[in-house]
């Protein structure tokens, strides 16, 4: 699972008022085995990551480390399928992780060593942000250790390398899921018989230096490498439920929200958010970038969904989403554990819509706008160019004055938000029949928000379904289902797409 560094391109925002730049990364293709591969094959997940945004180190207790005797037998440490350091190979031991790194060649870490202990600082640094994110992802959020490696590096620690990877456009990956690595059944889950558990490692790179220029400016290279450091981790927790879990998107949607629950300062994640409201229409489980370049890293900015999840009925629900997927696949573990929360894949989806135009999130002050598809006033009908893939979103602006009916057709499902600016409310009105009618003159703004809540399981099936909205005048109107306090708020505007050559 490899974290990027990203060639630029440009996009052209356009809206009445503004013309922004942004700049998005490149991501490449991000393969994920459904049967294990043999080795010399795809050796790992890809995982682009973001570079964070700035963020005070992590106030985290130091772990205790001990350097491991330079005359150590190097057949304990040398395995074929895992990373051939560039010099003599160190280690560095803490409770749970074994770090092999080496002080020459193109591999070497930076040698500072500020406390005269012989291991380098960096080493050390490497050493708290993995023993951090083991805490928080197993001792607080009470997620299953990876499995053993059956001493391969040495001993049953799991193991880190820290190697030269920035230079080719990777942070960090982890590594697992072939067939024989997967041991069927993870020990470290008492009661419970996964049939695909696979023991992995972790490679980071080796200084994180090129963060510098690659980076945002005054972002903290040690960020970049704290973030990886949980992000892969995750992964490792992955392959200990089922290493052959076709879901890429649940993947990394999952880790990249895990980011933003160890290392809540930092944020990385938020880069990735543009894919997501930017891109509200396309495929879930779509990895975006094919066709536009707006929706590229769409899998990763997916853990804006796992993020309402969190929010919405804690943090165990996404681990009870991972302990179904060890038997079942994509939507089939989601929904079952949704159940078990109190509500259902249907009525979190257009909960997460909402939330998406209302920015009802912990943090959404900072986070985008929804794209608008479209807009339509009272005696007309609006036909998007393109409509909404499944289990995805489009947004539409409903304008009018007094008593308005606003139908849909095509599609099954929607409802509208009609918002009261300045006093921070809004009011949703699900359509009934495929139409719904409301004052629009007690509200400052009406949205439509058409939703596809077909559920797909392969990303070459999905497929766009086209619809109509209509709106005309009306004689009576509905009462609002539900009441929402969204001091988020702000309108978002029409925009156009950029094409992928």
């Amino acid at each position: 699972m490899n974290r990027r560094v990203f060639a630029p391109v440009l996009i052209l925002i356009l809206s009445s008022l503004a013309c922004n730049f942004i700049m998005r990364p490149f991501l490449p293709p991000t393969p994920g085995p459904v049967a294990p591969p043999e080795r010399g094959g795809d050796p790992y997940r890809f995982t682009p990551i973001p570079p964070p945004t700035g963020a005070p180190p992590s106030q985290v207790t130091p772990t205790p480390v001990q350097k491991t005797s330079p005359d150590i037998d190097p057949d304990d440490l040398a395995h074929p399928d895992r990373p051939q350091l560039s010099g003599e190979v160190r280690v560095v031991d803490t409770p749970h992780f074994r770090i092999h790194y080496t002080e020459s060649g193109r591999d070497q870490v930076p040698p500072r060593d500020d406390n005269n202990n012989s291991i380098p600082d960096y080493v050390e640094q490497v050493a708290e942000a993995l023993e951090y994110s083991w805490e928080v992802q197993i001792n607080q959020l009470g997620w299953p250790a990876p499995p053993p490696d059956r001493g391969i590096g040495g001993d049953d620690r799991y193991d880190v390398y820290l190697e030269d990877l920035y230079d080719d456009g990777t942070a960090g990956y982890a590594d697992g899921g072939y067939r024989e690595t997967i041991v069927g059944d993870n020990p470290n889950t008492p009661g419970v018989v996964e049939e695909a558990a696979s023991y992995s490692f972790i490679s980071l790179d080796n200084d994180f230096a090129e963060n510098d220029e690659w980076g945002t400016p005054g972002v903290s290279a040690l960020d970049a490498m704290r973030v990886t450091a949980a992000h892969e981790f995750n992964h490792a927790i992955q392959y200990g439920f089922d290493a052959l879990e076709p879901a890429n998107w649940l993947w990394e949607s999952t880790a990249t929200w895990m980011e933003s629950i160890v290392y809540d300062q930092i944020n990385d994640g938020d880069y990735y958010l543009e894919s997501v409201f930017r891109s509200p229409d396309i495929c879930q489980i779509a990895e975006g970038g094919e066709e536009r370049i707006e929706d590229e890293g769409h899998w990763y900015g997916m853990w804006i969904f796992i993020r309402y999840l969190s929010e919405q009925y804690g943090n165990d629900v996404v681990r009870a989403i991972w302990e179904r997927a060890a038997f079942e696949d994509g939507y089939a573990a989601l929904e079952p554990a949704l159940i078990e929360a109190g509500t259902d894949l249907d009525q979190v989806f257009q909960g997460f819509a909402i939330a998406l135009l209302t920015r009802d999130f912990e943090k959404g002050a900072a986070y985008p706008l929804v794209r608008l598809e479209g807009a339509v006033s009272a005696g007309e009908r609006f036909e998007p160019e393109s409509g909404v893939q499944q289990m995805a979103a489009d947004f539409v602006q409903v304008y009018g004055q007094g008593p308005v009916a606003v139908r849909l057709d095509g599609l099954d499902d929607a409802v509208l938000v009609a918002l009261r600016v300045g006093e921070g409310q809004a009011e949703v009105y699900p359509l009934q029949d495929g139409q719904v009618a409301v004052d629009a003159s007690r509200y400052t703004h009406l949205y439509l928000i058409v939703l596809n809540l077909e559920r797909v399981e392969q990303e070459y099936a999905c497929r766009t379904t086209d619809y109509a909205v209509t709106v005309s005048p009306a004689s009576q109107t509905d009462v609002p289902a539900q009441s929402l306090y969204v001091p988020n708020f702000r309108p978002p505007f029409l925009e156009l797409f950029f094409e992928q050559e």
